[in-house]
């Protein structure tokens, strides 16, 4: 396997690490009461380790999440909604935050 970069958020850069997409895919699973197989979950991380291979490094991590988000859906649609439910409301959830945060420093 190539080593590939990824650009984390905060703009660090770390190796593509297909354990953490499977620990991420399993929670969906289980918010979404699935079990994945381990030919699913080998699937979605060869999936999104050949998308990774043909883009320019380092790809940000939000284009791996949309990448996994697009293999879960074909190979277990179920558990795709539940990891796209679920980013969406982290990323609500922090919006939300900083805003209070923006408010308080205001007062």
């Amino acid at each position: 396997m190539i080593l590939l970069k990824l650009k984390k958020k905060n703009g660090t850069l770390v190796e593509f690490d297909g354990e953490k997409i499977i620990i991420a895919i399993r929670k969906s699973a289980e918010r979404a009461m699935y079990h994945l197989t381990e030919y699913e979950e080998t699937y979605v991380v060869n999936e999104v380790y050949s998308k990774c291979k043909k883009e320019i490094e380092p790809i940000p991590i939000s284009e791996v999440h949309k990448m996994v988000e697009q293999a879960l859906r074909v190979i277990a649609p179920v558990v795709g909604e539940a990891y796209a439910n679920y980013r969406n409301y982290k990323i609500t959830f922090v919006s939300m935050m900083d805003n209070i945060l923006k408010y308080q420093q205001e007062v």
